[in-house]
């Protein structure tokens, strides 16, 4: 029982429910526990952001967390700003005087009404409301994550990362079995 109430705890806020006015958003993040994310656009458009990791990443590095060289990270991290101050004060004059280096790895999305926008873990994205927006969103573990997760996880939640580490190895067992 007591697996489970942790369980619960670190994922009992996978999933919510988004409502933003437009030029609201988020900065530049990942998400926490190794997962990977979804966002469902019900109504209004979003602007999205991506910076994929590197080999050097790994899962926690960010906000001068120092395992990344600072041109790994993505560009304008360091100083911190909102979605709309980092378009408006870091992306928009680099775009205008040529593009400059360094953003190479950005790569952005226009999300619609009724459109999925998958985040794999480790990547940073920072999202813009470009109008009036609501979105149901959620966070997956799956195969490809679990053990990054258990991983992350297993200093503060050692019975969740024990839990997903049994369902690895039920997996495992399962697919051995031809199951």
């Amino acid at each position: 029982e007591d697996e489970v109430d942790e369980v619960d705890d670190i994922l009992g806020e996978a999933r919510w429910l988004l409502v933003g006015p437009p030029r609201s958003g988020t900065r530049w993040h990942f998400d926490p526990h190794s997962v990977s994310g979804w966002n469902c656009c019900l109504e209004g458009r979003k602007l999205w952001f991506f910076w994929p990791p590197t080999a050097s990443d790994g899962w926690g590095t960010g906000w001068g967390g120092g395992r990344a060289a600072p041109a790994e990270l993505p560009p304008g991290l360091a100083a911190s700003l909102g979605a709309h101050a980092w378009l408006d004060r870091f992306l928009l004059p680099r775009l205008a005087g040529g593009g400059g280096s360094g953003l190479e790895r950005l790569r952005w999305c226009v999300q619609k009404p009724g459109q999925v926008v998958y985040v794999p873990h480790g990547w940073w994205h920072l999202v813009i409301n470009l109008t009036e927006s609501v979105a149901f969103q959620g966070w997956i573990v799956s195969r490809h994550n679990a053990q990054a997760s258990a991983a992350a996880c297993a200093d503060y939640a050692p019975r969740f990362a024990a839990w997903i580490r049994a369902k690895l190895r039920a997996q495992a067992q399962m697919e051995g079995e031809g199951g």
